[in-house]
């Protein structure tokens, strides 16, 4: 079930208006803590169903889908509306559907966040453990009752996406029990809003020394790692055992089934300029948020001309971190891999506020009023 958070009229899964949110007092909102690099921290125990027991499933009848073209439960309506709380309790979404809705995000490599009713009392919206799917795009998928409480809620897990930090909502609906939307509500809700962050996984080019120590602290991060290099001896799961998988030969051949998303960074570490350059074409056709590639400034020109040269667009570019890592003076394997993974966590938290491009362009004499690197620099 999809729809836009920001479309229609309380209880069509939109922002309330503005006097109705007012209605509501918000008890707290408590952030959670940061996320990892996966899914954020779960909630507290005494949140969570205890092992073997069986939710109680709503049992009242589904309403036919409502004009407009909306699917899924729509709330009762007429004079023959059940009083208290039974009016203001919604069917909740087939839970399965919802986790498959959040494994597709994730997958994709999209953030989105989990919001779950943990507890609530008095006459509300809906039940206890009601889930809802709020997408970094803003549609939502399942419902947690509809109306201002759903908008509020909406409104903490759009904060919930863009900083990766889980919080706790409680709402009060005592303040004004109908708050316009013909129902009588006035009871407590409390909220668990989790951030869901996509897996992440990362492309690296050259099982050498570089590389073998880069994917150590990545997996130490938590991150999943592929290895790829033309060298079968340097691409193995000998060498690399708890690597997601390794790939050996032609680069055409050892990327062909290869997909990263926008989640996926690359490292390019090979063993000369001309396969570096091959991994950076294959890198810059795919929609990794980073990418990386070792070595000098002179090797990083060379390679860039030579990619203009075969049609890429300096603009292409303004991704690659080149020469990669941070600039920490780094010297040996171990170090240039601490280089790198650190440049990579501040791609990930969003720290990394510079502009790759510019500073390639900086020691390529072009940097003077913005003009694009190009072929002729």
């Amino acid at each position: 079930m999809e729809r836009p958070a920001s479309a229609g009229m309380p209880g069509n899964g939109g922002f309330p208006p503005t006097r109705l949110l007012s209605s509501i007092s918000i008890v707290q909102i408590r952030r959670m803590g940061d996320s990892d690099f996966h899914v954020a921290s779960p909630a507290p125990d005494r949140f969570r169903p205890r092992e073997g027991r069986v939710l109680p499933a709503w049992t009242g009848r589904r309403s036919a889908p409502p004009r407009g073209g909306r699917s899924g439960p729509a709330r009762r309506h007429g004079d023959g509306r059940p009083s208290g709380s039974a009016a203001c309790r919604r069917p909740p979404e087939d839970d399965m559907d919802i986790y498959k809705e959040l494994i597709r995000e994730r997958d994709a490599g999209r953030r989105a966040a989990l919001v779950s009713i943990v507890t609530q009392s008095g006459s509300t919206p809906s039940a206890t453990a009601a889930k809802m799917l709020v997408r970094a795009d803003g549609t939502i998928a399942g419902t947690v009752g509809g109306g201002a409480a759903e908008g509020r809620a909406i409104m903490v897990a759009r904060d919930v996406i863009a900083t990766g930090q889980s919080q706790m909502l409680a709402i009060d609906l005592h303040k004004n029990p109908t708050l316009d939307l013909g129902m009588i509500c006035g009871g407590n809700l409390q909220f668990y809003i989790e951030a869901i962050m996509p897996n992440r996984t990362v492309y690296i080019f050259g099982g050498g020394h570089v590389g073998l120590m880069t994917e150590t602290i990545c997996r130490t991060l938590g991150l999943e790692t592929v290895v790829i290099d033309d060298r079968a001896e340097f691409a193995n799961a000998a060498r690399f055992p708890a690597a997601a998988s390794t790939h050996a030969g032609p680069l055409a051949e050892a990327t062909a089934e290869l997909a990263p998303n926008a989640s996926s960074l690359v490292f390019i570490a090979m063993r000369g300029h001309a396969l570096d350059q091959e991994a950076l074409a294959w890198a810059l056709g795919t929609p990794a948020g980073y990418i990386g590639m070792i070595g000098s400034k002179r090797k990083v020109l060379t390679v860039y001309q030579n990619l203009i040269a075969a049609g890429f667009a300096p603009e292409a570019f303004a991704r690659v971190r080149a020469p990669v890592g941070l600039e920490i003076g780094a010297e040996g394997p171990e170090e240039i891999a601490v280089s790198v993974t650190a440049e990579m966590i501040a791609h990930i938290r969003g720290a990394d506020k510079a502009c790759p491009l510019t500073r390639t362009m900086d020691w390529c004499g072009t940097a003077q009023e913005g003009k694009p690197l190009s072929a002729a620099s």
